[in-house]
């Protein structure tokens, strides 16, 4: 008896035998050959077999598309001015959160509530308007730091705003300018309408909101800088959401104010709130979307 040990192969090309001998009949294709591909061809030696198989391709047909064929890692750096003027923001909201407690709280109070920013207004305590002039520069270095990082990821390609520092220069800039520029214009509009008291209001009232937003933008600026992570857009997003919000309650707020006034015209008021509220944040939204 003629065991398995003693069969030979002949190849197709060669025709010779192997080491040991084999039936005439016995081909190459009767071969069975295992495939890791999903292909249906085979090539054994030089010569290229053709494999009817029923196996299913589970490497095709889905929709997880491969978008790099190797890890790529997560690389998100800070400049170092970024770091310096956060730890500037930081030990100035410090600075404010342990020699100006109680002035602090009560303007955190006045935030809540029309009747205590009244009072507040009344009284011009000079230390109140010390604590309202840091915190308004604290507003401004954050609002530009944020207003950095949306254009950053937005990819604002504006040749007057450069890049890096410069960048952030110009924004803080614009941004101190455009502030200065509208409680100048409230100023001159209060003594022309002779309208002191209530233009005093809404300038706090203003001051208040803007400060209270600059706190808040803080911890979403520090997460957008120093978290890792792929949700970067959302932090993004609801930062403006957070801007939308306080720009709403200042419009509330405001809108209480002037309503309160004898003889004033709806009209114009809503005339007023379109040209110097909505306008320039239309005018933004523009340039973010390019």
């Amino acid at each position: 008896m003629q065991s398995a040990a003693d069969t030979v192969f002949h190849s197709p090309q060669t025709g010779s035998a192997g080491l040991n001998a084999a039936p005439d009949s016995f081909q190459v294709e009767d071969l069975p050959v295992f495939r890791f591909s999903d292909g249906d061809t085979s090539i054994i030696g030089e010569t290229q077999y053709r494999i009817e198989t029923k196996v299913p391709k589970i490497f095709s047909g889905h929709q997880l598309q491969p978008v790099h064929s190797n890890p790529v890692p997560v690389m998100h750096r800070t400049s170092d001015w970024f770091t310096v003027i956060l730890v500037f923001v930081v030990i100035a909201f410090t600075w404010i959160r342990v020699f100006y407690f109680k002035i602090f709280r009560q303007l955190f109070a006045a935030f809540f509530s029309n009747s205590i920013s009244n009072q507040v207004v009344r009284d011009e305590n000079i230390l109140i308007q010390r604590a309202s002039i840091l915190m308004s520069f604290v507003f401004y270095l954050t609002a530009s730091l944020f207003i950095y990082q949306v254009s950053e990821y937005f990819n604002w390609d504006y040749p007057f705003l450069g890049d890096g520092f410069l960048r952030f220069l110009v924004v803080s800039l614009l941004v101190a300018f455009a502030y200065s520029f509208k409680m100048v214009l409230l100023k001159g509009l209060g003594e022309v309408f002779e309208l002191d008291r209530p233009v005093a209001s809404y300038i706090f009232n203003i001051f208040l909101i803007n400060n209270m937003l600059g706190l808040i933008l803080i911890p979403v600026i520090v997460t957008i800088a120093f978290v890792v992570t792929y949700s970067t857009g959302i932090i993004i997003y609801a930062g403006v959401a957070l801007v939308i919000i306080a720009f709403i309650y200042r419009l509330v707020r405001a809108f209480s104010i002037w309503v309160t006034l004898p003889g004033v015209s709806i009209f114009y008021l809503i005339l007023y709130f379109c040209t110097l509220e909505i306008a320039p944040l239309l005018i933004l939204v523009k340039l973010a979307r390019g």
